[in-house]
Order: structure tokens, then sequence, then C-alpha cells
């Protein structure tokens, strides 16, 4: 059975049956008792591990292991076999040859001999004997009758998070021992070991210990380095109280750039958002699982296992240019303007003036004539080849002003007239009101 998440497993289970381990954890896999142990036969074998609980997953504490407790589930597929030995690699090789395996084996034993007095729990759909263990022979190691399944809670180890079959989850190498001889005694946990060479049988077990996931963001640029800010949100799917980075950041040098999160993400789905800086646009942003980083309610999902790249690729943004030109009918002027280009003046000559200001970026842009004493604006009009817009209201010009584009604007001047009232008197030296 495969579980969705990091979950407590708790059979109905006789307190009997949850009696501590009395294994040992060391230089103790099979080839260690005999050698060399070719674990050629299958009378007995491993069925599965059942998680009970986890005390550190794969990507807690020591990153790349794990801390747990399982139940082994053991299966006969013989008739009556006796002093169970139980061996499980913890280092992500093999049960037989490796250098740090758990040894245990069936104890508590039943003080009875009597089949009847042997409980046995339904886990998984069938029976299994559970602690205090079937004691065919009298002995102090547990046997395993012939057919049948025994249940057993191993003590707390700490294992490699290793993927043998790469289906994403954590496999355990695990093999069983025992004696075909009824009249062989065994009463220790030294005693449980395989009768001969071939008296063991070793199966990989896939148990239901997710793998982490390993992301890599990477930053890609042209024309031009930067620094890009990112931030995250994380919705990991078996451990909750793993999460990225809240935000991070990646320096480009020669138009690349990436953040390593490494092996030991916790699969989940994550949201990874670029704050793009002034003068770039964002042109991309894909995974190798063929997520958006940045899908709002969603993101990249990593499953169990998983090894993904998200890249983030930018441009560097065309600048733009606006120009202001002053035209003047009826004379010449200094004409002041202000606004999202800054202050500045135009003066104009034969009636004509302007100012360019460049390197700009795409948004928009009021300009806003402070019109002189003497003078009356008649006229702004805009024009662009892009795809640039304008809009104009009283002494103001709205510009937004395409990525690239390039606006010319002209405000239109005329000189106020003037009146004259000159008064000829004849004859001209007399004084006189008028």
């Amino acid at each position: 059975m495969r579980l969705l998440g990091i979950v407590l497993l708790f059979f109905a289970l006789s307190p009997a049956a949850l009696a501590n381990s009395t294994g040992q954890v060391g230089n103790y896999c099979a080839g260690q008792f005999v050698n060399p142990a070719n674990c050629t036969a299958n009378d007995v074998l491993f069925e599965e591990f059942e998680v009970v609980d986890i005390i550190e997953s794969c990507t807690q504490g020591v990153p790349g292991e794990a801390e747990v407790v399982f139940d082994a589930i053991v299966v006969s597929n013989s008739p009556n076999r006796f002093g169970i030995g139980l061996f499980v690699n913890l280092e992500g090789t093999s049960a037989i040859s490796g250098d740090l395996c758990l040894h245990d084996y069936l104890s508590p034993v039943n003080p009875s001999t009597n089949p009847a007095d042997w409980p046995t729990e339904i886990v998984n759909g069938g029976p299994a004997y559970v602690a205090p263990f079937p004691n065919i022979n009298g002995d102090q190691c547990g046997d395993v009758p012939g057919n049948s399944r025994v249940l057993k809670r191993l003590q707390q180890v700490r294992i490699e998070c290793a993927d043998q079959n790469n289906d994403g989850f954590v496999d355990l190498s695990a093999c069983a021992s025992w004696e075909n001889n009824q009249n062989a005694q065994c009463n220790s946990l030294d005693e449980a070991i395989p009768g001969t060479p071939s008296k063991c049988g070793c199966v990989m077990v896939t148990t239901e210990i997710a793998m982490p996931a390993q992301l890599t963001i990477r930053k890609e640029t042209s024309d031009g380095d930067d620094t890009f800010e990112f931030e995250t949100t994380s919705n990991p799917t078996f451990d909750p109280s793993f999460s990225l980075p809240a935000s991070f950041s990646i320096t480009t040098s020669g138009g690349e750039g990436s953040e390593d999160f490494g092996g030991f993400v916790e699969p989940g789905t994550y949201t990874i958002d670029e704050i793009v800086p002034a003068g770039w646009n964002l042109a991309s942003a894909t995974c190798t699982n063929g997520d958006d980083p940045q899908a709002a309610g969603g993101g990249v999902s990593l499953a169990p296992g998983d090894d993904v790249t998200c890249t983030f690729v930018n441009t560097p943004i065309e600048p733009g240019m606006i120009t202001i030109t002053k035209a003047t009918l009826g004379g010449d002027g200094t004409f002041e303007f202000t606004g999202d280009l800054g202050t500045f003046e135009i003066t104009t000559t034969s009636g004509s003036g302007s100012n360019t200001v460049t390197d700009l970026i795409p948004g928009a842009y009021d300009v806003t004539e402070i019109v002189p004493e003497g003078w009356t604006l008649t006229d702004i009009s805009c024009q662009s080849d892009d795809e640039s817009g304008t809009s104009i209201s009283d002494a103001t010009a709205t510009i937004d002003l395409a990525e690239g584009g390039n606006v010319s604007c002209t405000f239109t001047n005329a000189r106020d007239g003037t009146i004259v009232v000159e008064k000829i008197a004849d004859p001209d030296d007399t004084d006189q009101m008028f």
C-alpha cells in the first residue's frame, strides 16, 4: 500500500505485538555470519515494510537520510522454518554484503508450542502472526509456520534515502534467514543467522518513504547581466514543515546564473515568481517537466525523485525616445515644460525648437507646457509609427510609450496680438484731454 503523505500507520495490534525490537545495528549484514552467503533460497522472504512513524524525512535532519520505525511483514513460502533472522541494510546497498545493517529476530517468543496460543492480527487484509511469536521447537527464537505471515515491529533506525528502481520511493535490501532442522536450537540474536550459505532469501523492498526531489532555477540573459530577485510559495505534499526559501536572488555572469536547491526538496508544488528588474523583459519561464513556475495557484509540481530545472529567460528592454517640438507663430520665445521627463526649456529660432529624451523604458509619461505670458497654446499633436499611444488634456500630453517607441509631440503657440492707439492733435500745441 503506497501512502501519499507522511502518515502514521497504526494497526489494531495487541500490546504484545508492539513490543520493542531486540535488534542490533552495525556490521551485521547476512554475509558477516556465513561467508560466502549466496542466499539463493526463497523459503522465507520480506513481503513489505509498513511505515509506523517517520521521525525525520529525507529532507529533514541529515539531508538524504531518514529516521523511521517500520513494521516488517515476513512471509513463508515453504513448510515450517526455524530461528528466523532478519537483516535490513541501512546504507542503500546489500543486506548480504553491505557494511551497515539492522540484524533482528522474532523475539519475544510465545511460551507455548501450541499453535492455538499464537496470536494473529489482520494486516493488509490477511492474517499475520504477531508477538509473542510462534515457537514450534521450544527454543528462544521465533519460527515461521509453513505458508504463513509474521509481522515484527523493528526498532527505530536511520536509513539512507536510496531509490534502486527509480520509482521515487526509498528501497531497502532485506534478507530473512532460517534453519530447516527443527532440532537446531536458537537461543539468542547471534544464533538467528543463515543455517547454510543458501538458507537466506533476499529481496529489494519499496517503502512508503518518498524520495526528495531536485530543483534548479536557471537564469539566462541576453545583452547584459544583472541581479534578479525571486519569491516563492511552498505547498509540500508529505512534510508540511518543509519550504523553499521565501526569497532568493541570482546574479548572472556571461548571461547565465543558477540557484540549485540540490536533491533535497520535499515533493510538492512550488511557485517561483521573478521580480523583473527595471530595464528587463521576462521573455519566458519554463520547466523541464512542462510546468509554468509562475502559474497562479500552481507552479512547478515535483513528484518523489523528480529532477526538474526551471529556466527564466530575460531580454533587455529596448529603450524608447520622446521628442517635444515647439512651434511658434508670431515670433520666438523660451518655453518651459514639466512632467515625467523632468523640467526643461525650449527656445525657438525662426518659430521652431525641440528637445529629445532617449533611453526611456516603456510606460506613461506626462509632459506639460507652462504657457508664458503673451502666448496662447493653440494646439498639441503627437505622432508615432509604433504601438505607443497619446492623449491630450489642456496643456498636457500623456504619452504611453511602447518598448522601443519613438513619439514626437508638437506644442504650437501663437503670440498674443496688440492694439496701439495713437492720437494726433492739430494744432499740436494745444493741451487737451481726449
